[in-house]
């Protein structure tokens, strides 16, 4: 009489146990395979300009890439948007503030092909805690005597970035030159439509769609002032710390996350910025917002702007988030 195999029929519960582990950090090593294939193989996203390079590296000890940044980078500009793409965009949001009242700003570039969908692209909106991405850029970007981050900086970084330390993000904030050397930094990055806040308020800063996502084709596209160790160092803090469930992340499977609400007179506005897998792409996105009634509101109508934004990029249906 033959015998069956060990595990004919029906898995013991240890086994679905092991199996379902497996599952899970085979899918998770796709995702990172496929936004790291895509990042290598990237040819400049969109227009290219002549802006000298600067240099920077990472402190030893750090969680970022220690090499010396390539001179021979310029700072990539926007490409004009696909107006099929953005009246798709347009009318999907239509769609989306029907159930989320508020103003909102949404755009999307797919980072293979440069393709971008924008929705009011350079209306002005308060930046809040996103703006610390712009802060860290801008120091990276302006030290070119000492192209480093000191030991006490990248502390400053990491509890800025990683915890949305708000001492940490003054004290680099007064490193960079406060509102003035934002600016200074912001026209080699290309950031022509932020303007900092006055004094000790970077949190006050304004700044729009077009130059958020801008902001993150400098720290994705080897033809930007910063150096490779540079847009290495921001991305990684960007992917650390306690990521939302709500803003880009809503849109796909992403680390690379800078987000925050705040509270205006009694509306809140809720910004959410970084980099995504969705529909198999991986895509650029930036939201910004303002005049829910509720934090939860505003986070919520952060959610819907970047699913209908990655929705549109990749052709799928309305409600999908491409997971």
């Amino acid at each position: 009489m033959s015998r069956a195999g060990a595990h004919a029929g029906r898995l013991h519960p240890e086994e679905q146990f092991v199996f379902a582990m497996v599952f899970a950090l085979m899918a998770g090593f796709v995702v990172v395979i496929t936004m790291s294939a895509a990042r290598s193989s990237m040819t400049p996203l969109l227009g290219v300009s002549t802006a000298a390079a600067g240099s920077q590296t990472v402190p030893a000890g750090t969680r970022g890439v220690h090499q010396p940044g390539h001179p021979d980078a310029g700072s990539p500009v926007i490409r004009a948007a696909s107006p099929q793409l953005n009246a798709s965009l347009a009318a999907a949001m239509r769609t989306v503030l029907r159930t989320h009242p508020g103003r909102v700003a949404v755009g999307v570039i797919d980072e293979t092909t440069g393709r971008a969908a924008l929705y009011a692209p350079t209306q002005p909106f308060g930046s809040g805690s996103i703006v610390t991405a712009d802060i860290l850029a801008a120091l990276l970007v302006r030290q070119h005597a000492d192209p480093s981050v000191t030991g006490e900086q990248a502390v400053l970084a990491t509890a800025m970035m990683d915890n949305g330390s708000v001492p940490a993000a003054a004290s680099l904030w007064r490193a960079i030159g406060e509102g003035n050397g934002l600016a200074s930094a912001n026209r080699l990055l290309k950031l022509t439509q932020t303007i900092p806040g006055a004094s000790d308020r970077w949190d006050q800063t304004k700044t729009t769609i077009a130059d958020q996502l801008q902001l993150l084709i400098d720290l994705t596209s080897s033809r930007s002032p910063l150096t490779a160790a540079g847009r290495d160092y921001v991305l990684d803090l960007m992917s650390h710390g306690k990521r939302p469930v709500w803003g880009v992340p809503a849109a796909g499977i992403g680390n690379a996350i800078q987000d925050g609400s705040l509270l205006d007179g009694k509306l809140w506005a809720a910004n959410s910025i970084g980099i995504v897998v969705h529909g198999g792409r991986v895509l650029l996105v930036a939201v910004l917002s303002s005049g829910s009634t509720s934090q939860v509101a505003a986070s919520s109508l952060a959610s819907a702007a970047a699913v209908a934004a990655a929705n549109v990029m990749t052709g799928r249906q309305a409600g999908r988030t491409g997971r």
